[in-house]
């Protein structure tokens, strides 16, 4: 997973404190298996993890025309960075002990209550959308590059599209 997204990549978008490397590498591992496959598809989602270096305009940002102009997205990696600091924020506070789940407390410090928790991870998830809208154009233009993408195939059983904005209940 670190070619996908590593601590490194993921510092450079959003940072996390380097003393919850553990923590964001579990919530990374979880955010890239889940994601990638909902956004993409399961088929080019396994591409992408198989073989990453296949896929380095789309990870790392390419240019794509809009309204007759020439913009560029910033890549898969600064979606996958900001959701999983949506996660980061909202979870690495919180331990899993012999007694259930219980949040961390620091004397010299007072924690973030849960409104802004939820602020941040909505704002996180909202610049996540907005990228991968610009991604969206970029695979749909390149759709002979990126042939297992799948976004706009329609559920049989529903009739409805199975991309959706990222967000979260």
């Amino acid at each position: 997973m670190d070619k996908i997204l590593s601590f490194e990549h993921q510092q450079a978008v959003k940072p996390c404190s380097v003393n919850n490397i553990e923590e964001w590498t579990q919530f990374r591992n979880e955010v890239v298996r889940s994601e990638l496959r909902r956004l993409l598809g399961p088929v080019m989602a396994a591409n992408i993890t198989a073989a990453p270096e296949k896929y380095t305009a789309l990870l790392e940002g390419d240019t794509l025309e809009y309204c007759g102009r020439e913009i560029t997205h910033a890549g898969l990696r600064f979606v996958l960075a900001y959701m999983v600091y949506a996660r980061y924020v909202t979870e690495q506070h919180l331990k899993d002990t012999f007694t259930g789940i219980v949040k961390k407390s620091r004397s010299e410090a007072e924690s973030a209550g849960e409104g802004e928790l939820r602020r941040l991870e909505r704002g996180a998830l909202q610049i996540a959308n907005d990228e991968f809208v610009l991604i969206d154009m970029y695979l749909c233009q390149n759709a002979s590059l990126y042939p297992d993408y799948k976004k706009n195939i329609k559920s049989p059983s529903r009739g409805k599209k199975i991309f959706e904005p990222i967000r979260r209940v």
